[in-house]
C-alpha cells in the first residue's frame, strides 16, 4: 500500500514556512502546497473494523486538521528485489594535478526502484558526491560496512554527500566519511524511517542530519563527527529553503562538536545523551552521560525479534567513566590504554571484515584477464551542417521548417512542482539522477522536440559553474 500525506496550505502556514525567503531578492523558497507531500510505502498486516496495522511505523501524524492522508494499492511486478553489491573496492579517475577536478564520476553506487536490497564492504574512492545514494524509490536497504575516502570535487552542494538517502526503511551501519560537505544525511521529504548507527565523519567540511525540508523518522545511533557537527535544525533560506529539516527524529549517544536540535509545530525531535554542545529548542535529555542500552536500533531490534542479534556483537563500546577521582587500577588501565591510538569506525570496520568473512563462491567465476573484451569504436554521428542560403536555413539542401525552442533557468530546485512539468534543459545537472526535471537525457530531449516539430533550442546562458 502507498499512504499518502499531502502537504496542505494550513499545515504550511501552521509550520510557519509560507514565509520563508520573504527577505530576500528572489522569492523562490517558501514552502508551496504539493511541494512537501509524503508518501510510504507498506504493506497492511491486519485490519479492524476501524484500524488497519502496518509493517513499519508512520513518521509523521496524519492530521485530519491537516489534510489527513489516503491509503492506495499498487502492484510494482518490475521492481528489483533481493539484490546486492559487496566486496568492492570503487576508485573514480581523476586528474591527480587538480584537488577540485570534477570531470569524472561522481557516483559510485546508487540505488533506485529497488526493494530488500544490500550494500556491504565496499570502498569508493575519489568520487565527487556519494559512495552510496538510495533514492526516493528504494526501500528496506542495508548498507553497511563500507567507506568513503578521499573525494575529489569542489566544495559545494550535491557535492561530497558520503552516503545520502531519500528512501525508506534504509539502514547505514558501521559507515566511515573523510572529507565530506555531508557524511551522513537525508534530503527534503525523505518518508523514513531512516537509520544511521555507528557512522564515523572524519574532519566533513559540513554538518552530517536532515539537511532539506521536512525528512521524519531519522535516527543517528552512536554517531560520531571529529571537528564538525550533527544538526535536525531550522534552516531558514538555506538549501532551497530547507526549513524544518526534520521531525520525530532522535540522535542518541552521539559525539560532535556541536548538536543542533529544533522543534518544529506539530512534531518533535530528540537528543539523548551527547556529547556535544547542544543548541536549539529540541529536546535535549541525559547529556554527557553514557547510555544503557548502548544502541537504541540494536535493542529495539532485540526486542521485536524476541532475542539477540548477531548485529549486537558488532557494537564498538564506550567504556570509559566519568568520574574524576578514580580508582587506582582504574587509572593505571586508562594510563595503559592511553599509549595505545584510539580504535576507530575506520579500522572496526576491518575487523569486523576480519573476523566475520564472507564466503566467497568463485569456483565458475570468470576472472578478469580471462575477459575477453570487443573493443568498439562508438559510430560517428553522420555531419548534418546547417547553411544559410538566401536568407533561408537548409540542411542538406533542404528548407527547415518548425518551431524555435527555448530552455528556461534552471534554479536549482527538484521540489514536486518544478519537477512534475519542467521545462526542456540542455545543461541541467543533478548528479546521480536522469529524467525530466532531472538531467536531461539529450536522446530523449531530441525525440521529445522532433515530436513537438521543434528545429532547434535557445538556451538560457547558465549563470554557475555548468557541468555540461
Amino acid at each position: 500500500m502507498l499512504i499518502h500525506r499531502p502537504s496542505t496550505a494550513d499545515w504550511i502556514a501552521a509550520l510557519g514556512t509560507d514565509k520563508i525567503g520573504q527577505h530576500v531578492d528572489y522569492q523562490l523558497t517558501h514552502w508551496q502546497p504539493g511541494d512537501f507531500d509524503l508518501n510510504w510505502d507498506r504493506t497492511v498486516t491486519a485490519t479492524t473494523a476501524n484500524s488497519i496495522t502496518v509493517d513499519a511505523p508512520i513518521t509523521t501524524a496524519i492530521d485530519p486538521a491537516f489534510g489527513g492522508g489516503m491509503m492506495m494499492k499498487y502492484e510494482w511486478p518490475e521492481r528489483i528485489e533481493k539484490v546486492g553489491i559487496e566486496n568492492l573496492n570503487l576508485v573514480s579517475t581523476c586528474d591527480p594535478d587538480n584537488p577540485k577536478d570534477e570531470n569524472h564520476r561522481w557516483m559510485a553506487i546508487t540505488l533506485d526502484n529497488v526493494e530488500d536490497a544490500w550494500v556491504r564492504r565496499v570502498r569508493a574512492r575519489h568520487f565527487v558526491s556519494s559512495a552510496v545514494a538510495v533514492w526516493e524509490t528504494a526501500r528496506r536497504v542495508t548498507v553497511e560496512d563500507c567507506k568513503s575516502l578521499a573525494p575529489v570535487g569542489e566544495t559545494g552542494n550535491f557535492r561530497r554527500y558520503a552516503f545520502h538517502s531519500l528512501g525508506q526503511q534504509v539502514l547505514f551501519q558501521r559507515c566511515y566519511a573523510e572529507y565530506a560537505y555531508h557524511a551522513f544525511s537525508t534530503g527534503f521529504t525523505a518518508p523514513g524511517p531512516n537509520a544511521f548507527v555507528q557512522c564515523y565523519s572524519y574532519l566533513p567540511l559540513h554538518f552530517s542530519g536532515a539537511i532539506g525540508g521536512w525528512s521524519s523518522g531519522v535516527l543517528f545511533d552512536k554517531a560520531t563527527v571529529v571537528g564538525g557537527s550533527l544538526s535536525f535544525g531550522y534552516r531558514d533560506v538555506d538549501a532551497q529553503g530547507a526549513g524544518w529539516t526534520a521531525a520525530n527524529s532522535l540522535f542518541w549517544q552521539c559525539r560532535a562538536a556541536k548538536i543542533y536540535l529544533d522543534k518544529p509545530p506539530t512534531a518533535q525531535n530528540w537528543a539523548y545523551g551527547s556529547w556535544a554542545q547542544g543548541y536549539g529548542s529540541g529536546d535535549h535529555e541525559l547529556a554527557t552521560e553514557f547510555l544503557k542500552p548502548e544502541s537504541i536500533f540494536y535493542a529495539q531490534l532485540e526486542q521485536r525479534l524476541g532475542h539477540a542479534s548477531a548485529e549486537g556483537d558488532k557494537i564498538l563500546l564506550y567504556s570509559t567513566s566519568r568520574t574524576s577521582a578514580p580508582q587506582p587500577e582504574y587509572a593505571t588501565e586508562m594510563g595503559r590504554r592511553s599509549l595505545m591510538p584510539d580504535v576507530t569506525m575506520e579500522n572496526w570496520i576491518d575487523s569486523m571484515i576480519t573476523k566475520y568473512p564472507l564466503e566467497d563462491m568463485l569456483n565458475e567465476a570468470v576472472r578478469l584477464p580471462e575477459l575477453k573484451l570487443n573493443k568498439q569504436t562508438p559510430p560517428e554521428s553522420p555531419s548534418r551542417p546547417i547553411a544559410l542560403q538566401n536568407g533561408l536555413l537548409t540542411c542538406q539542401g533542404r528548407l527547415i521548417t518548425g518551431r524555435l525552442g527555448r530552455t528556461s533557468l534552471w534554479r536549482g530546485s527538484t521540489r514536486a512542482s518544478y519537477v512534475n512539468n519542467p521545462p526542456p534543459n540542455i545543461v541541467r545537472f543533478v548528479p546521480g539522477r536522469i529524467g525530466r526535471g532531472l538531467t536531461d537525457d539529450l536522446d530523449t530531449l531530441v525525440a521529445d522536440m522532433i515530436a513537438r516539430h521543434v528545429f532547434g533550442m535557445e538556451q538560457f546562458p547558465g549563470l554557475w559553474y555548468e557541468r555540461r
